[in-house]
């Protein structure tokens, strides 16, 4: 059984803004790490983009902490 979907903030390295997104399944890396398989729409084009894709736990934050801030492009 798969874990329910959770509310998210996807964060990509060295990228100074967040966009909100929802896991809807996870997995185990080849490296034993955790991903998650996220959907969220891109901000940063002229025209938004839905995006899907396998990511770190790392990009992630759940929403249950806020909308996060805008920082540098470093954080």
């Amino acid at each position: 059984m798969t874990a329910p979907a959770a509310h998210v903030w996807v964060r990509k390295p060295h990228v100074p803004m967040s966009w909100p997104g929802l896991v809807v399944d996870r997995r185990r890396a080849a490296d034993g790490s955790w991903e998650a398989l996220v959907i969220y729409i891109d901000r940063m084009t002229v025209r938004d983009k839905v995006i899907q894709e396998w990511v770190p736990y790392s990009w992630l934050t759940p929403a249950t902490e806020g909308r996060p801030g805008i920082g540098s492009a470093y954080g």
